[in-house]
Formats: C-alpha cells, sequence, structure tokens
C-alpha cells in the first residue's frame, strides 16, 4: 500500500514553497522577519544561559563542600573501574 503525499503548500520537504505563503501570512517586510528571528535567537540564548547558570551551580557546590573529602577516593577509582570492566 502506497500513500501519495497531499500538495501542501506549506510542506516541510519543500522549503522554497514556504517564502511565499510566510510572506502572504505574516505581512512583513524581510527586515522585519530578520528582526523577529533575532529576537526569537535572543530568547533562546537567554533560556540556554539559565540553564548553563543551573548547571554549573550544581557541579561547583559539591566540591566545596565537607564531605565531599571522603567522596574524593571514590572519584579516582572511578576511571580504573570502567577500564577494568570495558577490558576482559
Amino acid at each position: 500500500m502506497t500513500f501519495e503525499k497531499a500538495d501542501d503548500p506549506a510542506d516541510v520537504d519543500r522549503p522554497e514553497r514556504d517564502t511565499g505563503w510566510d510572506d502572504q501570512a505574516r505581512k512583513e517586510t524581510p527586515t522585519q522577519r530578520l528582526d523577529r528571528n533575532w529576537g526569537d535567537l535572543l530568547q533562546e540564548l537567554r533560556v540556554v544561559q539559565t540553564g548553563v547558570q543551573l548547571l554549573t551551580g550544581f557541579l561547583l557546590t559539591p566540591p566545596f563542600q565537607a564531605r565531599s573529602l571522603s567522596l574524593v577516593g571514590l572519584w579516582l577509582l572511578l576511571p580504573a573501574a570502567i577500564r577494568a570492566r570495558t577490558h576482559p
């Protein structure tokens, strides 16, 4: 059984067809489109920046805790344990 694709003007396999649709639907100039895309990129950067800050905070906290000194030995043994497991 084969399915034929509908001739959709916003088909993802044919991005060249989307440019006309985008101009008609949004009614924006190329400069306005660039401004909108720039704003979207900046918003994504803000989201990523927050995630990186949280991740960095969580990763930097344990080494400065007093009990982490007892875990140093375990961290030193971890690579050896991994090598022993991967190489028979």
